[in-house]
């Protein structure tokens, strides 16, 4: 068997222990067939939040960021695509925000701007987490999308509203107001 097809393997196992041992032997373009040929179909049905634990233990245990950009990326593209592959204890915000702020440590601005994005049309978790995006959004250059997305979170924090996300994301309300009113100017194009 291959190294790639071991590592197929992993991923549909969930072998923790073989992914650990292999993700540091493929190289990114290893990873990046991989992941091309799932999204593809030739690699058969693989569970896409597996997808997105190989990228955590590239990310979290492994110091890979390379291969858990890829990970990251390939799974939320799929996830995107195809909600029903999305369990109920995926978490496809907190995956994207780690993406995104992979990508920016690694200056690939074009990849999170892209994640960005795409994390806006997926379900959001936590109420704060639309905070994050719009954070994210807005340094990015997508100041619409950005301000439809702190809208939509301080909607979702219903009559608790901003202090509910201030608490959360521990800042101060008056942070959060600020990033309110420039997105709001940069929205209707008074940036």
């Amino acid at each position: 068997m291959t190294n790639t097809a071991a590592f197929v393997h992993a991923i549909r196992d969930l072998d923790g222990p073989a992914l650990l041992q292999m993700l540091p032997n493929l190289t990114t373009s290893d990873v990046n067939d991989v992941c091309g040929d799932w999204l593809a179909g030739r690699t058969g049905p693989l569970d896409p939040t597996n997808v997105l634990c190989a990228g955590d233990y590239a990310d979290q245990f492994l110091n890979l960021p390379g291969h858990a950009i890829i990970l990251y990326d390939a799974a939320l593209e799929h996830m995107d695509k195809h909600r029903e592959s999305i369990a109920k204890d995926t978490e496809c915000t907190a995956a994207t925000l780690n993406l995104i702020d992979i990508c920016m440590k690694a200056g690939d601005r074009r990849r999170a701007t892209l994640a960005a994005v795409r994390g806006s049309r997926m379900p959001v978790e936590r109420v704060e987490q639309n905070m994050q995006l719009a954070f994210w959004l807005a340094q990015v250059g997508n100041a619409r999308l950005a301000y439809n997305m702190f809208q939509r979170g301080k909607q979702a924090a219903g009559a608790a509203g901003l202090a509910l996300v201030a608490q959360r994301l521990e800042v101060p309300e008056a942070e959060l107001r600020q990033m309110e009113q420039m997105l709001t100017k940069a929205a209707a194009g008074g940036r």
